[in-house]
């Protein structure tokens, strides 16, 4: 009998990998249906997972999927989870590695001279990843934080968390 990390980690292997070698032990690990077998059942469930993926990236990164069109942004994001799989149980942080992950595959990346669309693109997915971390981020409302007005004395002003301060190749 294999322990809940084991099976946990092969269900994770065969949704991200489909035909892998996580195809071979589908009957050890899943029960078949009346009206479909073990590696149908799971098949499904590749597919329905994917897609999943790929529309959390999508409102992840709504700007840069209409820079891209939506077939090539769900090639990126295909490519981008077979290369560097989810690492949490939450589709929160799917998008954490994303902008890093268009820079080091960028075509020009040995080139001395970088296409403008490129780092254009590459700053695009860092911008919508800070405006999607902030908008979550702890604020008044946790209700640790208050506002400022104007009577509030310098030495009581804080920044909120979701301050972000960045810089972008494209001034």
């Amino acid at each position: 009998m294999s322990s809940l990390t084991e099976v946990q980690n092969w269900m994770f292997g065969a949704l991200l990998e489909p035909g892998g070698k996580a195809q071979a032990a589908v009957a050890d690990h899943l029960t078949p249906m009346a009206y479909l077998d073990a590696a149908q059942s799971l098949s499904i469930y590749q597919r329905s997972y994917a897609l999943r993926l790929a529309a959390c990236m999508r409102e992840q990164f709504p700007a840069t999927c209409h820079a891209l069109g939506a077939p090539l942004f769900n090639d990126f994001v295909e490519t981008y989870v077979a290369a560097l799989p989810p690492e949490s149980y939450t589709l929160h942080d799917l998008g954490r590695r994303f902008a890093g992950f268009l820079k080091d595959q960028r075509p020009d990346k040995e080139a001395s001279q970088k296409e403008v669309w490129i780092d254009f693109l590459i700053d695009l997915t860092r911008f919508e990843r800070q405006v999607y971390v902030a908008y979550d981020c702890e604020g008044v409302e946790g209700g640790g934080l208050e506002l400022a007005d104007l009577e509030t004395p310098d030495s009581k002003l804080a920044v909120q968390p979701s301050l972000t301060v960045a810089a972008y190749a494209l001034t």
